[in-house]
């Protein structure tokens, strides 16, 4: 098995530039785009059994409840839990369809870095099951993950790693989990983990290094568990590598076993493809917050300037610095187990010589107040870059941008010249300080090696921008109301669900979740149940039986099996440009559905699909409400059921523009 969750980890200097250094999963999340995870896995499948790997540690499916999280890049879910379990159930559909194990985590409520081995989230179970759960239901229901890792910290009073209540009544009895449990590494504290439901101890630091383990020795299993548990694990674990696939087959043309170390150190299998998808990754991933007077796409008649040196930010790696600490992060990748780092890596500035190789750029990376400035002022249009970096291990100090302060020099110094802001970020930022100063702003979470090539696309209009906002940017209010990493062991989830954008109140948003805008504009309009099959596309994310398709025939719209209802929204593209656009479902439950209630009118997103309009086109989007993302879970009941009462579908391009608005009634309580 291998660090994932975003490409295979190099830490061994000697495997820097032999695989692909792709954009983290949250830059991915932004995509908004469950099929270009899946190709993306695909490929990252391939390099990880060409490095003779059978196991991947991903995805990250946490939820970002802590926006200072240190780890907030590595989880496909963002704030959302159905965002994550669309995105992560093509994660892992992607990586095993190749014959490689995936691992989902880390179960469960591990939302920061802050003490993070100490201490005890206290959640109500409801909640658990309502947020904390819900992507890694999805990845178990519908894509069967191999296998599922605890992580470090307590849950109610117990470490997840020897927590019954979470791995056997919760995860393998309530949730059906037929794969095995894994621990983070040194997350087992003791041999009863075993009869808890921990199938595996990792690493079992056979040297003692730690002073933490190893647990799972035969002397020690035989004292605290029984044969028929030790059984159930080693089937657990074995049925899981049989039923992905196989183990990697040997190259023995190349090696035989078990000589084959230094083969799978030195195998390259990065590809030439597999470098542009990470560019082009970057560029569906990449977020317009802002557009005056459409400044952006900039025509290569324009006299360009790049100012600032995070535009041309370095991006070391242990080949190139050997002394480079385990926890070091760039603008490029973040540090901790989840780094992988590539002296391919291109900056913005290479991107857009590359782009606009036919013109000379305007180049000031001095940080230098005055002189960046009278260098920006003799072009018709400047880019200014910010960034910042994150690690495991530790939570980020604040959320500005390093350079926030020089981007508002340089907002207040522009003069004439139409300034663009380009942010590489580690998770939320806060973008007050310089938000009003410029004419554009795009953001990028970190995005790996294709960073600048994908990025100077979208300048360039070769790709529109083609993120959304998997997380919620605060104006300051916001940042002053935000949960913050827990200090104290005891640390409560008081909050209930209200995390991210549906406990957050509208005053305090800057750029809601799901927000991004194109270079084209679009308009949404109400069909209800009825549809123009001239101009209707299925964006159907499970594949329909054919029943189901000839429901889909009529005019009305049928519920598939396992819906509860559906309707349609039309969406034109009213522009001039050709573009995508994520189109948005979200939820209003008859009542709050955790206490205590959140002070926003708790919307939830319950659907999306990323379409294709050429200018002027019009789609007619099937809106599809799945039982499983509506249902709740109800302790006092013992099970899912969903509410009876009225209902509220939201339908827009982000989580507070929603124009099309449709009801329907449950009549009684479906359990």
């Amino acid at each position: 098995m291998q660090d994932g969750p975003q490409g295979f980890r190099t830490y061994v200097p000697e495997q820097v530039d032999e695989v692909t250094a792709w954009p983290s999963s949250l830059c991915t999340a932004a995509s908004f785009d469950p099929e270009l995870v899946n190709q993306w896995t695909s490929a990252m499948a391939d390099e990880f059994m060409a490095k003779g790997a059978n196991m991947i540690l991903g995805p990250a499916l946490d939820i970002g409840r802590v926006p200072r999280a240190g780890r907030a890049l590595e989880s496909l879910s963002g704030e959302d839990p159905v965002l994550g379990g669309r995105m992560g159930v093509e994660y892992v559909r992607g990586v095993q369809d190749k014959g490689l194990m995936a691992c989902a985590k880390h179960f469960s409520a591990y939302n920061q870095e802050t003490i993070r081995d100490d201490y005890d989230a206290i959640v109500d179970v409801d909640d658990l099951f309502n947020l904390y759960y819900r992507p890694v239901r999805s990845v178990i229901n519908h894509a069967q993950v191999a296998s599922v890792m605890c992580s470090y910290n307590l849950l109610n009073g117990e470490h997840t790693c020897q927590n019954p209540a979470l791995l056997k009544r919760d995860l393998k009895l309530r949730m059906n989990f037929q794969g095995f449990v894994v621990s983070d590494w040194w997350a087992c504290h003791s041999a009863d983990a075993a009869e808890a439901g921990l199938d595996m101890e990792m690493p079992g630091d056979p040297n003692g290094s730690t002073g933490e383990g190893p647990y799972f020795t035969p002397e020690l299993l035989a004292e605290h568990t029984t044969n028929a548990t030790i059984d159930e694990m080693a089937y657990r674990i074995i049925n899981s590598l049989l039923t992905v696939g196989p183990p990697v087959p040997f190259n023995n043309t190349l090696c035989s076993p078990p000589n084959c170390n230094d083969y799978y150190l030195n195998v390259s299998p990065t590809t030439t493809s597999h470098q542009n998808l990470a560019a082009e990754m970057v560029s569906q991933s990449t977020i317009l917050l802002k557009n005056l007077d459409e400044t952006l796409p900039v025509s290569s008649s324009k006299k360009i300037a790049v100012i600032g040196s995070a535009c041309d930010a370095p991006a070391p790696t242990t080949k190139t610095d050997p002394d480079l600490t385990w926890t070091n992060g760039t603008y490029y990748w973040i540090g901790g187990s989840g780094r992988v780092m590539s002296t391919r890596a291109k900056s913005f500035l290479d991107g857009m010589k590359e782009v606009y190789s036919e013109q000379e750029l305007l180049v000031d990376l001095s940080d230098d107040v005055e002189t960046s400035a009278q260098t920006m002022r003799e072009a018709d249009v400047a880019f200014v870059c910010g960034g910042a970096t994150a690690s495991e291990s530790f939570d980020r100090d604040n959320l500005k941008l390093n350079e926030a302060s020089f981007m508002r020099q340089m907002g207040e110094r522009k003069g004439s010249t139409k300034l663009v802001g380009v942010a590489f970020a580690p998770g939320t930022i806060v973008v007050e300080e310089f938000i009003d100063l410029v004419d554009a702003m795009l953001m990028v979470f970190l995005a790996g090696e294709g960073t600048g090539e994908g990025l100077a696309r979208v300048v360039s209009g070769q790709r529109n921008p083609g993120g959304r906002l998997p997380v919620t940017i605060l104006n300051e209010k916001g940042t002053k109301a935000m949960i913050e990493p827990c200090t104290e062991v005891k640390c409560e989830y008081t909050e209930g669900v209200g995390v991210g954008y549906v406990g957050v109140q509208n005053d305090h948003v800057r750029f809601p979740f799901g927000f991004g805008k194109s270079y084209t504009t679009f308009e949404y309009a109400s069909v209800g149940n009825k549809k123009d099959n001239n101009n209707y596309v299925d964006h159907h994310h499970h594949k329909p039986s054919k029943a189901t398709q000839r429901a889909d025939d009529n005019t009305t719209c049928v519920p598939r099996e396992g819906e509860i209802y559906c309707f349609y929204v039309q969406v034109t593209n009213t522009g001039n440009v050709d573009s995508h656009e994520v189109v948005q479902a979200y939820l209003t439950y008859p009542f709050p559905i955790s206490t205590p209630a959140s002070s926003s009118s708790q919307k939830f997103l319950k659907d999306f699909h990323k379409i294709f309009l050429k200018a002027g086109e019009s789609q007619v989007v099937r809106i599809g409400l799945e039982r499983e993302v509506v249902e709740i879970w109800q302790e006092g009941v013992g099970g899912w059921l969903v509410p009876g009462g009225d209902y509220l579908v939201s339908v827009g391009p982000n989580s507070q523009d929603t124009p099309v608005q449709e009801s329907f009634q449950v009549g009684t309580t479906l359990q």
